[in-house]
């Protein structure tokens, strides 16, 4: 038979007798092997309901059984092994058992602690959550623009609503599916501003094999861009193929700008062309060439 002490990470034991679950001692560690002993064969045989267990937060289990041939006390070790602390033996070897205690966890809900900074970004294209799921674990989303309201994306209506995130079963059941994410259009996520973003989730598992994690969100963002001054011989090179045709070469990679005055009068004129080889009919040529990286 075996029978089982639980005890937290306060030293408080708790166990099972005559069907009920409850506390056995103030303080497990300053018990003798004797007392110990004593106290374990007044308990139930059998594991504690996980409902009983859920009560205790963190805790260690230890084991007591006896067989025809000894009487001994598990303790619970790193290897998760168990050792054996021998209260009685008759030459025949103590057995040790492995002990492994399965529990299905409280729904974890993951709150971020900063927003994600927007500076430079024009829109939000999209966003997309990468989860790693087993059976029935299930990952759902909200998103928050000040760390303090948070919303959910009604697909129906195509709007956002708020959704309380301090409530894990409401959370569980109102948030944005994971695999849902990033079919929110361009323009809900242009309702929200680009003062800041983040993520909150809820992470849901129903059973012990189940498995709810969060690898990574991505976001697909359009960027404000610049024009830097391209240099001639680095970035480009100009010549004139006959006094009225400019052939330019672009040198590097990008999009390219090129101020111009046709005929020699008149306001200047701006072309833009990608990488490659530009010709320009021009008579005279005013010119401040520039180099643009679309970031």
């Amino acid at each position: 038979m075996m029978k089982y002490i639980y005890v937290t990470e306060s030293d408080v034991p708790y166990g099972t007798v005559n069907g009920t679950f409850k506390k056995l001692a103030d303080a497990f560690s300053t018990m003798t092997d004797t007392d110990k002993g004593t106290l374990f064969a007044s308990l139930d045989d059998g594991v504690a309901t996980v409902a009983s267990l859920a009560i205790l937060g963190r805790f260690q289990a230890y084991a007591w059984w006896q067989g025809e041939n000894a009487i001994g006390i598990a303790r619970p070790s790193v290897n998760g092994t168990g050792d054996w602390i021998q209260t009685e033996q008759d030459g025949q070897g103590v057995y040790t058992p492995h002990c492994y205690i399965e529990a299905v966890p409280v729904a974890q809900v993951v709150l971020p602690k900063a927003l994600l900074p927007l500076d430079g970004v024009s829109a939000i294209v999209s966003a997309d959550v990468v989860t790693v799921t087993n059976g029935d674990g299930a990952v759902h989303l909200a998103v928050t623009t000040d760390l303090s309201t948070y919303k959910t994306y009604d697909f129906e209506n195509s709007a956002w609503k708020d959704v309380d995130v301090t409530n894990a079963e409401t959370f569980h059941k109102e948030g944005i599916e994971s695999s849902k994410l990033s079919a929110i259009p361009s323009t809900a996520w242009d309702e929200l501003g680009l003062d800041g973003l983040a993520f909150a989730y809820v992470l849901d598992e129903q059973a012990t094999g189940d498995l709810a994690a969060v690898s990574k969100i991505a976001l697909t963002l359009t960027m404000n861009g610049r024009w830097d001054e391209a240099l001639n011989g680095t970035d480009y090179h100009a010549g004139y193929t006959s006094p009225t045709n400019l052939n330019v070469i672009f040198l590097q990679n990008g999009s390219y700008k090129i101020n111009y005055t046709d005929g020699g009068e008149g306001d200047a004129t701006s072309t833009q062309m990608p990488f490659g080889l530009a010709n320009l009919d021009v008579d005279t040529w005013a010119y401040v060439d520039t180099k643009g990286d679309n970031i």
